[in-house]
């Protein structure tokens, strides 16, 4: 629905995996899931949770049982599968992002030190030995790059820095990020600059990873009301900021929530919209801010037929 409104392909476009839930579900995960992504033109971004089934019973120590080594059966299950994903596709190979552990900074996810049994250290650990086990197949670099991504705002006490796995470990740094608007009893109107700039900044100083706001999204409530033209100005000024700040890739969190810690995040058939689209006879709210503003010349598609969805340099941040 994205390429028809947007009248391009998207360059990329994100699915989440409990990657412990079952060993025997990989396979068709990524059939069901990854492939349709390539074969409409788009490299996928494989968010990566290091949960079990069902998530909310994962053990508060995940972090510290990956490290030791507990479900290695399950990473050289994912490793091996996308290893076979990645050449399966004739003469031409595939590529994916991967996102394991997000929001490791905030405190709602087990593999968080901020509220659980595990510490950074663990955290760290754990990212290593994942990648370590998928060094051992033929995954690298051109057909896998890894996001490290920490939440904007950080919340728990423990620093985003002591999480990073290392240079070495990491190709591109991710930051998630919401303007909640008034929709929450903490939350209040923030500019994209506010959401982003301070930890953008410190992970600069960190390291010279390329940057990248992996899921990003604005509501549109302001002032005590729901306002489509205040997200839709948010929208733009939001693009101006990924230029000035050299972002090299922008995911954005088109899902529609409500209820407490979400808000009317959708920029395609959620409950608001600046205007209507009309695709296979149905009728979605959209905000064309969003739809101008990829369309941009600047902005990278994706690719068509056999065509690459993105060049070495791109796929690397390096351009």
């Amino acid at each position: 629905m994205f390429k028809e409104w947007l009248n391009e392909t998207p360059a990329l476009a994100m699915e989440f995996a409990a990657g412990l839930s079952s060993q025997s579900w990989v396979d068709q995960f990524i059939t069901t899931r990854l492939t349709p992504i390539w074969e409409a033109g788009s490299v996928p971004i494989l968010t990566w949770l290091p949960s079990t089934d069902p998530p909310n019973e994962t053990s508060s120590q995940i972090a510290r049982e990956i490290a030791a080594g507990e479900y290695d059966s399950f990473l050289e299950e994912w490793a091996t599968q996308l290893s076979t994903w990645v050449t399966s596709d004739g003469n031409s190979k595939r590529r994916l992002y991967f996102r394991p552990g997000h929001e490791m900074n905030g405190n709602w996810y087990p593999w968080s030190a901020a509220d659980s049994s595990s510490t950074a250290d663990d955290y760290i650990a754990m990212w290593r030995r994942m990648h370590d086990i998928f060094s051992d197949t033929d995954l690298d670099e051109t057909t896998v790059q890894w996001i490290w991504s920490p939440n904007a705002d950080e919340i728990g006490g423990v620093r985003a820095e002591a999480y990073y796995p290392g240079d070495e470990y990491v190709d591109w740094v991710g930051l998630d990020g919401f303007n909640f608007g008034d929709t929450q009893s903490y939350s209040s109107w923030r500019t994209p600059e506010e959401v982003f700039l301070d930890m953008l900044v410190r992970m600069r100083d960190l390291t010279d990873k390329p940057m990248a706001l992996t899921e990003l999204a604005s509501s549109s409530s302001r002032d005590g009301a729901y306002r489509p033209t205040a997200k839709a100005v948010w929208i733009k000024r939001l693009f101006r900021f990924v230029a000035d700040q050299n972002i090299r890739m922008t995911c954005w969190f088109n899902v529609e929530k409500s209820g407490s810690d979400e808000a009317d995040w959708a920029v395609l058939g959620g409950n608001r919209g600046t205007e209507t689209h009309t695709v296979n006879g149905e009728t979605y709210n959209t905000y064309d801010s969003y739809r101008a503003s990829v369309n941009s010349p600047a902005i990278i598609r994706g690719g068509t037929d056999k065509s690459p969805r993105l060049t070495d340099q791109q796929f690397t941040g390096e351009f």
